[in-house]
C-alpha cells in the first residue's frame, strides 16, 4: 500500500475541485445545494430584509424601528447561512479529493457517499435510526477485502424528542470463515460515573456472556460470546492476538459478526491524513492478518450446515444497559421529589 505523504500535503488545483465535482455531485449544484435551495434562501432573506427596511423608515416611533431591525436581523440569517456554506464547501471538498487521490493511487474503490447502508455491524443496526449515510470510504475487493470510512446516523426515541447525531469511523475486514457472534468492548472510551461502567457502544448485552481473559487483558477490553461459545471465542481471541489489540488498537472497539471483523471508533477517521492510513493499515496488517489466520479453520460442531454457525451462536443476547437504568432511576427520583410534600402527608 502506497501511504505518500505527498498525495496528502499537495494543494487541491481548482481543476481537481471542479472534477471532482463532476463526477460525485449531481448537476446544478453549485457550493452542494441545488438552485431551489439557493433561491429559497435568497428569496426568503431579500423578502425579511425589504420588510424590514421599509418598517424601519414607516414612521419615527421607536416600536416601527425595532420591528424593522428585528426583520433585518432575521433576514441576515440566511445570508450568513450561505456564506457559510460556500466558506465549509471549499474545505468538504479539499478533504474528500484527498481521499479520492489515495484511492486512485492504490487502485481502490472510492464511495463519496452511501445512503442507508446495508451492514450488519453493530452501530448500523441501531433501531432507532432515521437518516444514515457512509461518506468518503475507500475499499478493495479480492484478496484480503476490506472497508474504511465513516458512518453518520441519526436516531429519535419518540416523536417528542430532537434527533441525535452519531458519528464512527469504522473498518470492516472480510474474513474466510463464519464465526460466532463476538464483541471486543474497549475500557479505555467507556464513561465512568463512581464505581459503575458504562459502555459507549450503543448496545448492551448479557453480563454472563462475558468471559473472563488471561493476564491483564481485562483492564483492557471487556470480551462477549454467546453462552456455550467460550472456547471458540478463546479459539478466536488467543493471547497473541489480544496482545495485538493491546498493541495497535486499544482505544478502538471490535466486533466479530458473521464473516466480518469491524473496528470500531467513537470518533470519525481524518481520511485526509496520511498517519491515519498508517496506523489503520498496520492494525489491518497485524490484527487483520491475526484475524484470518486464527478463524482459517473454525468450524462450529453444533451447526449441521459446513460453514455455517448453529442459530446460539450468530447473535449475542442484548442485555439491559446501565444508560436505561439510571435513565429509570433518576425518573423514579424525579417523580419522588415532585411529590414530595404529598408523601409526607400519607405519613403524618
Amino acid at each position: 500500500m502506497i501511504i505518500d505523504a505527498s498525495l496528502f500535503t499537495k494543494p487541491v488545483s481548482q481543476q481537481e475541485r471542479v472534477a471532482f465535482k463532476q463526477r460525485f455531485y449531481p448537476k446544478h449544484t453549485p457550493f452542494g445545494l441545488n438552485y431551489v435551495s439557493w433561491f429559497l434562501f435568497l428569496g426568503v432573506a431579500l423578502l425579511l430584509i425589504l420588510w424590514g427596511i421599509s418598517t424601519y423608515n414607516y414612521d419615527q416611533s421607536q416600536t416601527q424601528h425595532r420591528a424593522g431591525a428585528v426583520l433585518i436581523f432575521f433576514g441576515c440569517v440566511p445570508l450568513v447561512a450561505l456564506l457559510f456554506t460556500v466558506l465549509t464547501f471549499r474545505k468538504k471538498i479539499n478533504r474528500s479529493v484527498k481521499i479520492y487521490r489515495f484511492s486512485v493511487a492504490n487502485g481502490l474503490t472510492y464511495d463519496f457517499k452511501v445512503n442507508n447502508p446495508i451492514r450488519n455491524g453493530l452501530i448500523f443496526s441501531n433501531p432507532g435510526t432515521k437518516q444514515s449515510f457512509i461518506y468518503d470510504s475507500i475499499s478493495r475487493e479480492g484478496e484480503r477485502p476490506f472497508e474504511i470510512g465513516n458512518y453518520y446516523f441519526q436516531t429519535r426515541s419518540s416523536y417528542r424528542q430532537p434527533s441525535k447525531s452519531h458519528l464512527y469511523g469504522f473498518m470492516r475486514i472480510k474474513l474466510d470463515k463464519f464465526l460466532p457472534h463476538m464483541v471486543l468492548d474497549a475500557t479505555d472510551d467507556d464513561v465512568k460515573i463512581g464505581g459503575l461502567r458504562l459502555s459507549r457502544l450503543g448496545a448492551a448485552f448479557a453480563k454472563d456472556q462475558v468471559l473472563t481473559l488471561e493476564g491483564d487483558f481485562n483492564d483492557h477490553f471487556t470480551l462477549y460470546a454467546p453462552k456455550e461459545y467460550e472456547t471458540d471465542a478463546l479459539y478466536v481471541f488467543t493471547p497473541d492476538l489480544m496482545a495485538y489489540f493491546i498493541d495497535n488498537a486499544n482505544t478502538f472497539n471490535a466486533e466479530i459478526i458473521d464473516n466480518n471483523l469491524y473496528i470500531y471508533s467513537l470518533r470519525p477517521f481524518f481520511l485526509d491524513k496520511p498517519e491515519t492510513f498508517e496506523r489503520l493499515f498496520a492494525i489491518l496488517d497485524t490484527v487483520g492478518l491475526k484475524a484470518l489466520k486464527q478463524t482459517g479453520n473454525y468450524r462450529d460442531s453444533r451447526s449441521d450446515v459446513s460453514g455455517a454457525v448453529a442459530t446460539g451462536g450468530r447473535r449475542l443476547k442484548r442485555g439491559i444497559s446501565a444508560t436505561v437504568i439510571i435513565t429509570i432511576i433518576l425518573v423514579i427520583v424525579i417523580n419522588i421529589l415532585e411529590h414530595f410534600e404529598a408523601i409526607q402527608q400519607l405519613f403524618r
